[in-house]
C-alpha cells in the first residue's frame, strides 16, 4: 500500500525529552516494529485486538500523541503504510518534539521505498539534534547515531552508496561502544566487493 504525501508536521523537534524519549525506548520501538512485521497470518488476531484497543483509546483521547504513535507502529508492522503514516504525522502535529514518531515516519517511508521522503525526515531530525536535550551526552550521541544509521539505509536503498558510507562512518565516530554501524558498513562494503575496506571494519566490530 503506497504511502501518500504527508502533511508537514507543526514544527521540527527541538528536544529529546518532551515525549518521554530514552535510548531504551527507541530500542524497544525498533524491536517491536520488527516483531510485528514478522507476524504470520495465524497471529493476525493479535493485531486486530491491539488495533481495536488503540482505536478505542483514540476515540477517548483523540489528541494523544502516544496513542497515534502506537497505532502507527501497529499498522507499520502489518505493512499498512498509508495508515501508519497518517498516525505518525498526527502524533507529530500534536507533539512536534516526539522523536520516536519522527523515526517511525522515516521507517515507514523507507519500508515503502519512498527513500527521498525518508531521507528528508531523517535530515530534519538529525539537524534538530544539535539543540536536543538528553540525560547524558552519551545518550544524545546514541540517538544521533541511530538516526544516521537509518538515513544511511535509506540512502543505500536509493543507490547513494557513498552517502550511505559517510553516514555510517559518522555514526561509528559517535558511538564507538556500539558495533552496529561498524557491522552495517562492513556488510555494505563486502556486498559491493570492497573487501579491503570492509574486512578491517568487520574485525574492529568483532573485537
Amino acid at each position: 500500500e503506497a504511502a501518500t504525501a504527508a502533511p508537514a508536521p507543526a514544527a521540527p523537534p527541538t528536544g529529546a525529552a518532551s515525549a518521554g524519549l530514552s535510548p531504551i525506548g527507541i530500542v524497544i520501538v525498533v524491536v517491536l516494529a520488527g516483531l510485528l512485521g514478522k507476524r504470520t497470518l495465524d497471529r493476525n488476531e493479535d493485531f486486530a485486538s491491539m488495533d481495536t484497543l488503540f482505536t478505542s483509546a483514540e476515540e477517548v483521547a483523540p489528541d494523544s500523541a502516544r496513542v497515534h504513535y502506537q497505532l502507527g507502529v501497529l499498522h507499520a508492522g502489518q505493512k499498512l503504510f498509508t495508515k501508519a503514516e497518517e498516525h505518525f504525522v498526527r502524533a507529530l502535529q500534536i507533539a512536534p518534539k516526539f522523536i520516536q514518531a519522527f523515526i517511525g515516519l522515516g521507517d515507514v517511508y523507507s519500508a515503502d521505498r519512498n527513500f527521498d521522503k525518508a531521507i528528508a525526515i531523517y535530515n530534519e531530525l538529525y539537524k534538530s539534534m544539535g539543540s536536543a536535550t538528553a540525560s547524558t551526552p552519551e545518550q544524545l550521541d546514541a540517538i544521533s547515531a541511530l538516526v544516521l544509521r537509518k538515513r544511511a539505509q535509506a540512502k543505500l536503498g536509493k543507490g547513494d552508496a557513498e552517502g550511505s558510507r559517510a553516514d555510517l562512518e559518522q555514526a561509528m565516530r559517535l558511538s564507538n561502544e556500539d558495533p552496529s554501524a561498524h557491522l552495517e558498513l562492513a556488510q555494505t562494503l563486502i556486498a559491493r566487493d570492497q573487501h579491503p575496506d570492509g574486512i578491517p571494519i568487520l574485525r574492529e566490530a568483532l573485537q
